[in-house]
This record gives structure tokens, sequence and C-alpha cells, in this order.
């Protein structure tokens, strides 16, 4: 509900000043450059690093690695944002109330994955997220890939390593949420159910990609290689390849 700003008499502003988030603040003097009480001005480091590192450290703090300047507590994160060692009981506030967030690719590492911290990530990211990854992360029950096509609607690349977050419907689901520019699907220590699929599924969803798609699948080791084959043998035909599949625009390596 908004809340008129100019009810409040300049020490209850003050007051508001003390109490708000850097990027409350930041907010607030955006959208009311010149309103009195609002001071100090929230300074913004813009990050011309390619790559910002957010990460838990041993005493439970946030902490932004390789930060060389201490006289700023609030970021402006552009390229690409990773995110490291973030569990369930750490709320995504610790980032967004220090960022704003701009990134064009972000990477999860190490992470104790929820929906809601997922969600929260993607309300404040300011710009569409080309480029996902998922690396050596746990995922709650309700993270699945279709809450990623959900949130994530831009994707263009997604490399995930799989603890089982693909199902044999990935295909289907990609299909749903209209997933049309794909350029890269990088699947590592993936489930043989993968490869479950049904060929013209698999064509749709090539067809109508707007370029050329790689999807890369790294099964698990203990996949039964005769099992592999037949799978593989039925999916495509005679046009398999050992190592690499081509079918018009789609490139597929497999690899264990």
């Amino acid at each position: 509900m908004p809340f008129p700003l100019h009810s409040l008499d300049y020490d209850c502003r003050r007051r508001l000043r003390q109490l708000v988030t850097p990027r409350e603040a930041y907010d607030l003097q955006i959208a009311a450059p010149h309103f009195d009480g609002l001071k100090p001005i929230q300074k913004v480091l813009d990050q011309q690093q390619y790559t910002v590192k957010v990460a838990i450290n041993d005493n439970d703090e946030v902490c932004v690695i390789e930060d060389l300047s201490k006289k700023y507590d609030f970021y402006l994160v552009k390229i690409i944002l990773c995110v490291k060692n973030f569990t369930s009981n750490h709320s995504a506030r610790l980032i967004t109330d220090r960022f704003v967030l701009a990134p064009s690719v972000v990477t999860f590492w190490m992470c104790d994955l929820t929906e809601k911290f997922l969600r929260d990530i993607s309300t404040k990211t300011e710009t569409d997220i080309r480029e996902l990854s998922l690396c050596y992360c746990t995922f709650h029950d309700d993270v699945t890939l279709e809450l990623v096509c959900t949130l994530f609607k831009k994707l263009r690349h997604l490399d995930v390593f799989d603890n089982y977050f693909f199902k044999n419907t990935w295909i289907d689901t990609f299909i749903s949420h209209n997933f049309i520019n794909m350029t890269t699907i990088t699947i590592h220590a993936a489930s043989i159910d993968l490869l479950k699929v049904e060929e013209k599924q698999l064509i749709e969803f090539m067809q109508a990609q707007s370029g050329v798609l790689y999807i890369s699948i790294i099964l698990e080791d203990n996949c039964d290689d005769s099992e592999v084959r037949e799978l593989l043998g039925n999916l495509f035909s005679n046009r398999f390849l050992e190592n690499y599949v081509v079918k018009e625009k789609l490139f597929i390596f497999l690899g264990g």
C-alpha cells in the first residue's frame, strides 16, 4: 500500500533513513531525489570487474569476494553474479539489500536452493538473465525445471550439475514454456532417464529454436552401456553416431 512520504515530518524522515537497508535508501532517493531528510546519499559501487562473487564465509557472514573497496556497502552488478555457499537458512535479502542486480549471467555454486530464494533473486533482478548455472547445488522439492523456466523466461544457456533435477519430461517442460531461443543445455551427472524421450518431442523442440542448439549430457558413471546404446539407437536410429549426434540444427554430445 503506497504511503505519502510528505506526511512525515523531518525527524521521521531522518529516522526512516536510519532504518532502511542500503537498497531501500537507494530506491527512495531515486524516487525522490530532492526530498529533504533522506540524506546521506546512498553511494553505489559500479562493479567493473567481469564477475561479482557473493559468498557465505566460515563465520556465516555474507561477503563480497575480492572486494577491494571498504567504503561501499552497496553494489551494482552488471555482467556476472556468482552466489556461493548459501543455504536454505539464508535469505535472498542478504544479496538484494546490498546489490542492484542487473546481470545477464547468474551462477549458484554449492548452494542449497529453495523456491523462495530463487524467486526473490529473480524478482529483484532488473535485467533478463540469459545464462544460468546451477553447480554442485542441492534442490528442495519445490525447485524444479518448471520453476526455473517460469522465473527465468529469457534463458539461452542452462548448465546444471543434475542431482536428479531433470526428469524425463524435460523437453516437454521447455516446449510448454515456449523456450525457442536456447543455444546451450549442459547436464552433468545425468540420470539415464533423461534419454527416455520421444523423438517427435525432440524434433519439435529442435525445430522451434531460432538458431543452433547444443545439448551436452554427461551421464552418471554407473549407467549401463548397453542400455545407453539401446536408448540412443531407439531415439536416433541409424543417424546416431557414437559420441556426436548431428540432426539439422541440433547437436548432442554424450559423454560418460
